[in-house]
């Protein structure tokens, strides 16, 4: 027999616009439930604060439980009321919360409500008193034991007195004949929010790498199932009232919208028709047979503001969403970054807040020393509070320590942002019309310990020259310290791919014994996606930024690429040819006529098996390359200017998660062999230009097909009556026969559990 100990107090009340209050409180429990010890019901006392109007109760609550099942596990019912000012009673609202079964320290914050009625029953409420009330509380916590259990896990008390309930709701689940795929294995356990191995994603409370204190600067939650509103087998949007023969008027106060919170119904197993792509004839087949996965390209290759630091709340840590403090010379500041307001230009500002991650762009038109976006030290020379709690306003006077007034680190860096160095001493300067070394890109990285606040801050800058309006780039990322970053990566869902993640490909690898041979596919760190050539402001190929293809985004790109040559020949050909293929598949390294290459499956590259990625399907043209000249003009023959991916994709249908999709199958096509020509220079010492336009194309094709449901049946119930049931009817029966039996597990656990309410009052 298992055995619960409640050790707490109804700590106070908060938002509440009466004064004097008290509150009644009551356990509700199942029969499987018995107090031992302990009143199952209270009241607190009737208490008053005029100066934060928040009354302090601390009643102490100590009861004890013994129980033979989890079922109606305890629920505390709380009803407040007040005394106004003619000293009557009147009832203020009731409220209800589930107890955590989890040993520990909890703060449990009930939001309460009362029943509101029409608008007599407001006016009656406004001057009378009358407020309405349910006929019996008991309804709120009803007593079935069918009905499934929630348990509400809390997190621990804070002096903010925050906490985020994550609802779990347990079920039974039937044990399916069926083998499950290795695929399936791994969506039952994943949490849709969770994106990055190894670190604690922020708002996910399912997220298993979060811990307790971690959680504390989550704002919400962001596992719960929102797809319910869509699903017509849990919200009905049809009135439920078609004729009303009563002497009462019917009056519509919201839409016929009515949806079930939770359920007990059995599970449910979808079943879809699954493709499986085995090689490239199965690929073309499954785009063919879709008539919605039509081609969607035509392919054509020629084609600041200063504020007190009273304005702060400086009391509390930070949590998700606060405003980043910076300090000034005699103040706190907001830390702001520019950003386009209704054109293109830099006229809006942007607040950075905690958590949050952030990438915009905006042009910088006004060229002038008075612009202070425009020089690294408006990006450096900066301090920011690394926790509001710790700040005392004796700061601004005198030395603010470290530990609570970080400096920003800054590097420069050159094309990209793997190639920085520390310099603190650049200068920058504005002259007619012509700035020098002013800010191109800007990548702050805050690394933090939640709840703790910020540890450190880097900046890196990329600097340019520049004598009209331009491109500034900014960037806000976050990242918790003290992490192992090898071991953490980013996800593109969970499970499956979620629209406009990136796409990630991966390198076979065969590890061959004497017995056996292993096949795995590893995912490349240095250049995990799917990538296009991309091009810069004249159009020309970049060497190294290259454009990340996202999922469920049709794309189409074109750039440009050439070389120069003084003695025209066919090398200069195939050497042209070389480079399109390096620039159309990059860092991919399709070189070879039978790829080793490997996309994905879902969007979680953790499991290295051959299972969970997709190989990619196409063939390199072996085109013979040669050139001529012909009058005034150069020839080559046997090139190839483009290339089509084809990414076949079909969504995850299963209850309880979000509806991403899976990949499954990739296909890679080259264009025809191109005969290209170009004049040939004329003078002495001229060199010859040999530009090609390249065009990537990438078409995602839906072989979804429609979900039918099958709902498993229920328990079998071997039911038997007692023998005189039918007596006196059937008084001549006299066969015997058994009564129904129950199995209960016997559980040898004592749990001692300390309850903090908290009770607020819903606005």
């Amino acid at each position: 027999m298992a055995e619960l100990h409640l050790i707490g107090t109804v700590s106070s009340a908060k938002n509440f616009e009466q004064p004097r209050l008290f509150c009644k409180w009551s356990f509700s429990t199942d029969s499987g439930w018995k107090i031992i010890n302990g009143n199952g019901e209270g009241q607190t006392q009737e208490c008053a604060d005029p100066f934060s109007k928040e009354p302090v109760w601390d009643h102490p609550i100590d009861i004890h439980f013994a129980t033979q099942t989890l079922q109606g596990s305890p629920k505390v019912l709380l009803q407040v009321f007040c005394r106004d000012e003619f000293n009557r009673i009147i009832f203020v609202s009731y409220g209800i919360s589930s107890i955590p079964l989890r040993p520990g320290l909890h703060s449990i914050e009930c939001h309460t409500w009362k029943p509101i009625g029409n608008w007599q029953d407001k006016l009656k409420d406004k001057f009378l008193g009358t407020t309405l009330q349910l006929k019996s509380p008991d309804v709120l916590a009803p007593l079935n034991p069918k009905a499934s259990t929630t348990v509400s896990p809390l997190s621990s008390s804070t002096t903010t007195q925050r906490s985020i309930n994550k609802e779990v709701t347990p079920s039974k689940k039937k044990k399916s004949k069926a083998k499950k795929s290795r695929q399936d294995e791994v969506i039952e356990k994943l949490c849709s929010c969770d994106l990055t191995a190894g670190v604690c994603d922020i708002n996910c409370c399912c997220d298993p790498d979060c811990t307790e204190a971690q959680q504390k600067v989550f704002s919400n939650c962001l596992d719960f199932d929102t797809d319910k509103e869509n699903d017509d087998w849990y919200c009905h949007r049809r009135p439920f009232f078609r004729h009303n023969e009563t002497r009462f008027i019917l009056e519509k106060v919201v839409d016929s919208l009515f949806c079930i919170a939770s359920d007990n119904l059995p599970p449910t197993y979808p079943i879809t028709s699954k493709v499986h792509i085995e090689d490239e004839r199965g690929l073309k087949k499954a785009i063919d047979d879709n008539p919605s996965s039509q081609f969607k390209w035509k392919i054509d290759p020629d084609r600041l503001k200063s504020v007190s630091y009273q304005d702060f709340n400086l009391s509390n840590t930070y949590t998700h969403g606060d405003v980043i403090i910076k300090i000034g010379r005699d103040s706190l500041l907001q830390f702001e970054l520019p950003q386009t307001g209704f054109g293109k230009a830099c006229d809006f500002i942007k607040t950075v807040k905690f958590l949050e991650d952030w990438k915009s762009s905006c042009h910088q038109t006004k060229l002038s020393s008075k612009n202070n976006f425009l020089f690294p030290s408006n990006f450096n020379n900066i301090t920011v509070l690394a926790s509001p709690s710790k700040f005392n306003s004796q700061y601004l006077l005198q030395d603010c320590p470290k530990s609570v007034c970080l400096s920003v680190n800054m590097s420069i860096c050159s094309e990209s942002w793997t190639k920085c160095q520390n310099n603190k001493t650049v200068r920058s300067l504005c002259g007619e019309n012509s700035c020098y070394n002013v800010v191109k890109k800007v990548r702050y990285i805050i690394y933090h310990n939640g709840s703790e606040g910020l540890k450190n801050i880097e900046v890196y800058l990329q600097l340019t020259n520049v004598s009209s309006t331009f491109k500034q780039e900014f960037e806000v990322n976050y990242k918790w310290s003290g992490l192992n970053q090898s071991k953490v990566f980013e996800r593109s869902g969970n499970p499956g791919y979620s629209p406009g993640k990136y796409i990630f490909v991966g390198d076979e690898v065969v590890n061959k014994t004497s017995d056996t041979e292993i096949r795995s596919v590893l995912l490349n760190t240095s250049h995990p996606y799917l990538t296009l050539p991309s091009t810069d402001k004249s159009g020309v190929c970049k060497k190294i930024d290259r454009y990340p293809i996202r999922f469920l985004e049709d794309t189409k790109l074109k750039c440009s690429i050439s070389i120069e040559t003084t003695n025209f020949s066919t090398s200069d050909c195939i050497k042209l040819h070389n480079r399109t293929y390096e620039m159309l598949m990059g860092a991919q390294n399709f070189a070879d006529i039978n790829f080793d290459k490997y996309v994905s499956r879902s969007g979680n590259v953790s499991n290295n098996h051959t299972d969970f990625w997709v190989r990619i399907y196409g063939k390199i043209p072996q085109n013979v390359i040669s050139s001529k000249i012909v009058e005034n003009e150069i020839h080559c023959s046997g090139l190839v200017t483009s290339v089509v991916f084809n990414i076949v994709h079909s969504r995850i249908t299963k209850p309880g998660v979000k509806k991403n999709h899976m990949i499954v199958g990739v296909g890679i096509t080259f264009s025809q062999s191109t005969d290209l020509k170009w004049p040939k220079c004329t003078g002495k010492n001229c060199r010859d230009v040999l530009q090609v336009n390249i065009v990537s194309f990438v078409s995602f094709h839906d072989v979804s097909k429609p979900v039918r449901y099958h709902i498993a049946g229920g328990p079998n119930l071997d039911i038997s009556l007692p023998y005189d049931f039918f007596y006196p009817f059937i008084s001549h029966h006299s066969k015997s026969v058994g009564s129904i039996s129950y199995q209960h597990n016997v559980f040898g656990i004592s749990m001692i559990v300390c309850i903090l309410f908290m009770i607020y009052k819903c606005m």
